[in-house]
């Protein structure tokens, strides 16, 4: 398994996490990174939702290593009447999963990894990229860095 296959298959593992069972505010019904559908091809009944994407990576070797800082976007669809707020709590969700819910959180200098991912950075965060008539859609974007062995790319 690739790298990135490994932190995409963690990542999608840790947001299906995202339900009210599990102490959140609200619940995931849909994470996808492979089939990706259109966000205003989603029905209400299947939102909220989260579209995983890859972005820009750039892989630099070190001493026999990988050293790699990939950009990962993730769109946050809601229905079209969510309020800024629930936008806000889906949003907030999103980062307790990543950074506050991981297994090894209370090992010291652990609790930013997911898969073989060693730190997560957030780069940007666009609350508001709301199309007409359509669902509402927040994107986050990380920057993901990772340390692997050339084999593993």
């Amino acid at each position: 398994m690739s790298v990135k296959t490994d932190i995409q298959t963690a990542l999608k593992a840790r947001l299906a996490t995202i339900t009210t069972a599990n102490g959140y505010p609200l619940t995931v019904h849909n994470v996808f990174n492979d089939a990706l559908p259109l966000a205003m091809d989603l029905q209400e009944f299947e939102v909220p939702a989260i579209l995983i994407l890859n972005g820009k990576d750039t892989p630099k070797h070190e001493h026999q290593w990988i050293e790699g800082r990939w950009l990962m976007h993730l769109q946050l669809i809601h229905k079209k009447a969510a309020s800024d707020e629930e936008m806000e709590i889906f949003a907030n969700s999103v980062f307790r999963s990543i950074y506050a819910d991981s297994p090894t959180v209370r090992k010291n200098g652990e609790f930013r990894r997911l898969g073989k991912a060693t730190q997560w950075h957030i780069v940007l965060v666009d609350p508001d990229v709301n199309m007409i008539d359509v669902n509402r859609m927040t994107e986050i974007v990380f920057e993901v860095q990772y340390h692997c062995h050339p084999t593993e790319i």
